[in-house]
């Protein structure tokens, strides 16, 4: 929680050293709950931050570094960044902040250079116009409305800079699986067609470079 201090100037806690830069949880609640419970399980592993398995995680993840290519200097924000295996090679060269809404997530990130905090991905701690590379890797399915998600990641974005967003193939033949064998969790995750996060990207005033099928 944050508390308002002298001048009017915020001050957030540090749990574990992770600064904890957020209002609350509201509907966000569950996947805390659930990436809690992988970090607690899993441990700091690539298969903590996977929503279906780590081969799926391993694929978006390569195809996604080659994606990016190798930036150097550059002020990158790594929405989702769960225990950092997955960005935490742009460290060394850039500037890189990672958020998680999980704490024992964000702490392991901090471990292999990211600058992380807790905060919730809709309500972003940054100015506008803070990064260079916004990166959103499998995290727009976890909420049910894309809308603030995609727009708040355009506000902290500068212009002429790069959003890179991967989502969960509402086709998959994963999620009909899904529906019928973890329906529980199925409840709280958001499908998104590639003609719908379209239409959210050109509603935050971002242009679409191109879609990777994969």
């Amino acid at each position: 929680a944050r508390r308002p201090v002298v001048g009017g100037v915020l001050a957030y806690a540090v749990v574990e050293g992770v600064p904890v830069m957020m209002e609350g949880l509201a509907d966000e609640a569950v996947w805390q709950a659930y990436f809690k419970a992988r970090a607690e399980t899993l441990g700091d592993s690539e298969a903590a931050n996977s929503y279906f398995n780590l081969r799926s995680f391993r694929i978006v993840r390569d195809n996604l570094l080659a994606l990016i290519g190798a930036p150097r200097g550059l002020a990158v924000l790594d929405l989702g960044c769960g225990t950092g295996h997955f960005s935490h090679t742009l460290a060394g060269d850039n500037r890189l902040v990672g958020v998680d809404i999980s704490l024992e997530m964000a702490a392991f990130a901090r471990n292999k250079g990211l600058a992380a905090v807790q905060s919730t991905a809709t309500t972003l701690p940054f100015a506008a116009g803070a990064f260079d590379l916004v990166i959103a890797n499998n995290i727009i399915q976890s909420f049910r409305d894309g809308r603030p998600f995609v727009a708040e990641a355009s506000r902290v974005l500068r212009p002429g800079g790069r959003f890179i967003l991967s989502a969960t193939n509402g086709r998959n033949l994963a999620m009909s699986a899904l529906r019928r064998l973890e329906r529980r969790k199925y409840r709280h995750l958001g499908v998104y067609s590639a003609s719908i996060l379209g239409g959210l990207i050109g509603e935050a005033g971002l242009e679409i470079a191109s879609f990777l099928f994969f």
